[in-house]
């Protein structure tokens, strides 16, 4: 098989979907490098909380960045967990 990345850009918005042990399935989209780069200027809990919005709110079109921040705090921090479990393409160890 030969990567074609057109085709890859063409499918970076599909909806994806995961199903975490605490929060249930989630559906979402994988930001793209572009989105990534802006995210990455700004502070970190603001860029985490924008990062989530853009990954949720394709798949929940009601949803506003005011209920990210309305999250309790340990639904965030599993959410948070989620998007740095989905964005990190290193190989897993083995101990």
């Amino acid at each position: 098989m030969r990567f074609d990345p057109k085709a890859a850009a063409n499918s970076a918005k599909d909806i994806r979907t995961f199903e975490d042990e605490v929060l249930g399935t989630i559906e979402f989209v994988l930001p793209s490098i572009g989105e990534q780069i802006e995210l990455s200027k700004l502070p970190a809990e603001e860029g985490v909380k924008r990062l989530i919005f853009l990954m949720l709110s394709p798949c929940n079109p009601d949803l506003l960045m005011t209920d990210i921040e309305k999250i309790d705090a340990v639904t965030f921090k599993h959410l948070s967990d989620f998007v740095a479990k989905s964005l990190d393409f290193r190989p897993e160890t083995k101990n």
